[in-house]
């Protein structure tokens, strides 16, 4: 078939996308497919060879074919049967060739820690932004530290990593947790299915919502939006991942302080007499500017709340009372400062 097709893919020059699913190929017939690939118009922005029966050294051939196509974006390989050798043959496609690559599915196949070693290599600061490796059963607590290691990296661009049923458990989770830390560009982190127990959650939640102090609770996590919807996620966890969702990461830090500290300590700034006045009250401006941005997420954050936060008073809930966190910054300085804040002797 792709040797009939050969003069179809060598002279169109419209096509985007070639998809082949579930076919079984002999040693002719992949070779067909590796020439149709080599000879596809740099159109062609999308490859996906989803569950299709091939042997190693094919699948080899066929990468090599995609290094005639540098301006590739997706690339689909789920239930192909790659191991340690093709993630090599892989990583080296990725790090020469592929450099617009932003999506690559590799669910469903045998995939080491070596393999997972090899991919992170070429992986690290390069354009991806979404990454599959769900049902990969031979990834061990050493392949997932090198996936963590790619999330910690200053240039790592990963949105979105999907690793559903990989057997993590809760030292899996505990190295995520530790991951996102430092990581402020990943939103979706899947990791359903995978014997994360009630014990495992947790650790997710102090990187999310540090509130030992307002400094840590600003630089908390502020990106990450889901875990995958497993069941057994804490209230606390789900609440933080809920304001995730809304809005930049400067607002969401807002709302987290706003929901978590009742009491702003200002003593510490007491040694730079007013200067830090205008900064404060600037704050509760754009505190309150957020809060009247977000007025409809509310609603769907009560809703939760009913579920998850019921016994949270309306002082406590959310981002509420931000007139009485003010008044109590006011307070604060005026007893620190009373000379500066008394009014002026009436003219003789």
């Amino acid at each position: 078939v792709f040797q009939w097709l050969g003069p179809f893919f060598e002279n169109n020059n419209n096509l985007s996308e070639l998809k082949v699913y579930g076919c079984n190929f002999g040693v002719g017939s992949a070779r067909q497919l590796s020439l149709a690939i080599q000879v596809c118009s740099k159109s062609l922005k999308s490859i996906k060879l989803e569950h299709n029966q091939m042997g190693d050294e094919q699948l080899t051939d066929v990468f090599e074919a995609m290094a005639m196509h540098p301006q590739l974006e997706e690339l689909f390989l789920p239930g192909m049967n790659i191991g340690r050798n093709e993630c090599i043959a892989l990583a080296n496609l990725v790090r020469s060739t592929t450099t617009r690559l932003e999506d690559l599915n590799l669910d469903s196949n045998a995939i080491d820690d070596e393999g997972v070693d090899a991919l992170m290599d070429a992986l690290t600061g390069s354009s991806l932004l979404c990454l599959g490796l769900s049902l990969n059963h031979n990834i061990t607590v050493t392949g997932l530290q090198s996936l963590a290691a790619l999330l910690e990296h200053p240039n790592s661009n990963l949105e979105m990593l999907f690793l559903y049923d990989n057997n993590i458990g809760d030292a899996g989770a505990r190295i995520f947790a530790n991951a996102l830390a430092t990581n402020c560009k990943l939103k979706i982190l899947y990791l359903s299915n995978n014997g994360i127990s009630a014990g495992g959650w947790p650790c997710f939640s102090k990187v999310l919502c540090d509130t030992s102090s307002i400094n840590k609770t600003f630089l908390s996590n502020h990106t990450l939006e889901s875990l995958g919807g497993a069941p057994n996620i804490p209230a606390d966890v789900a609440s933080s991942l809920a304001l995730n969702m809304g809005g930049g990461k400067r607002q969401v830090a807002i709302k987290k302080i706003l929901k978590h500290h009742q009491h702003f300590d200002m003593h510490p700034f007491f040694e730079w007499d007013l200067k830090v006045w205008p900064i404060a009250i600037n704050w509760f401006k754009r505190a309150r500017s957020v809060v009247d941005n977000n007025n409809d997420d509310d609603d769907e954050y009560e809703d939760d709340s009913d579920e998850n936060y019921s016994d949270e008073s309306d002082e406590n809930n959310d981002w509420a009372g931000i007139d009485n966190h003010k008044l109590g910054v006011i307070y604060q300085f005026i007893r620190a400062m009373p000379e500066v804040f008394e009014p002026a002797p009436a003219a003789s």
